[in-house]
């Protein structure tokens, strides 16, 4: 009564035994050939899958690599003709010093502001040596930032050239913290109004901030904010020689006094906005984590210039005394 009618329409070959046994076989090598194919299959798509990861993060790193270069080559070169301003305005003042001994803020006609001889006559011994102390620690301080930025700008991760670029810095920092604490005794020697006082020591307030800003920049592995702020630093330093050097051009082929000129300042401070506003605006879309911080600096930076600069175009003397 129970007879399994499924076994009935089988063949005989179906109910051998050895065949049936075959099959098994045949099954189960089927599946263990289609397993090792799935698990060859599963291999590739993670090597595929590994590869890609590796090159997106190749890529990223190649990106980063040509963003840094391309803030080192524009803070870079600016640095350099900013550096090279200041040395132009200041050469001839230093070469006049090496034939008589005198400083002159106009060394073409033997100028000096009226409070500055005056600051000589009581303080002579003082005024002297440290106005000294102050050329010479700003000619080291050109010197070496021109060797940071050329090292900075070339030297490669590990290279003996990135490390002088780390120890060196340290050296160049100190000498523009010295000359300039030394430009702020000379002004408060001068006993000038307080327009004067407020450009130079405003000037040595930025150099000191970005210096400081720098420093902590790169410690803290931020090389955006390092380069510009050390590029703002090197034209902070760089912008009384623009003084100077617009002074010259300004009064070039005539005989005239110092006050009967205006714009000494506006020029020095065309020459700072004419090299970081095209730098700037180039290396924004570099520093794509970083550009809030990049704009507030600039900011910080461009304004009180252009304020400056704006101001002595309208006719004040402020920071030419």
């Amino acid at each position: 009564p129970y007879r399994n009618y499924s076994l009935l329409a089988m063949t005989e070959s179906e109910l051998d035994p050895e065949e049936s046994a075959g099959s098994d076989c045949d099954r189960v090598a089927t599946c263990f050939e289609q397993s090792k194919q799935g698990v060859f299959e599963s291999l590739l798509d993670v090597n595929k899958s590994w590869s890609s990861s590796i090159t997106s993060k190749d890529d990223i790193g190649a990106q980063a690599n040509e963003a840094s270069r391309q803030l080192s080559r524009w803070y870079g070169s600016i640095s350099l003709v900013v550096l090279a301003f200041g040395v132009v305005g200041f050469f001839p003042g230093e070469y006049v010093y090496l034939r008589t001994g005198q400083f002159f803020f106009d060394a073409v006609q033997r100028l000096n502001w009226t409070d500055t001889a005056k600051a000589k006559e009581r303080s002579p011994i003082e005024w002297n040596w440290l106005l000294l102390a102050h050329v010479l620690t700003a000619n080291t301080w050109v010197l070496l930032a021109s060797l940071q930025v050329l090292t900075g700008a070339f030297g490669g991760n590990g290279d003996s050239w990135k490390k002088y670029h780390r120890k060196a810095g340290y050296v160049a920092v100190t000498a523009a913290l010295c000359f300039s604490a030394e430009a702020i005794v000379l002004q408060k020697i001068k006993h000038v109004d307080w327009k004067a006082d407020m450009t130079i020591i405003g000037n040595a307030f930025f150099i000191c901030f970005n210096l400081a800003l720098g420093i902590l920049a790169a410690r803290a592995r931020n090389f955006p904010i390092h380069k510009q702020a050390m590029a703002w630093a090197c034209c902070w330093t760089a912008a009384p020689g623009g003084v100077r050097l617009s002074r010259y051009i300004l009064s070039a082929g005539r005989s005239c006094s110092l006050l009967s000129v205006n714009g000494y300042v506006a020029g020095s401070a065309s020459m700072m906005l004419l090299a970081m506003i095209p730098a700037a605006v180039a290396t924004f879309p570099s520093v794509s984590d970083q550009k809030w911080p990049t704009l507030c600096l600039f900011l910080f930076n461009i304004l009180p210039c252009a304020g400056g600069g704006l101001l002595d175009a309208l006719g004040t003397d402020a920071g030419t005394k």
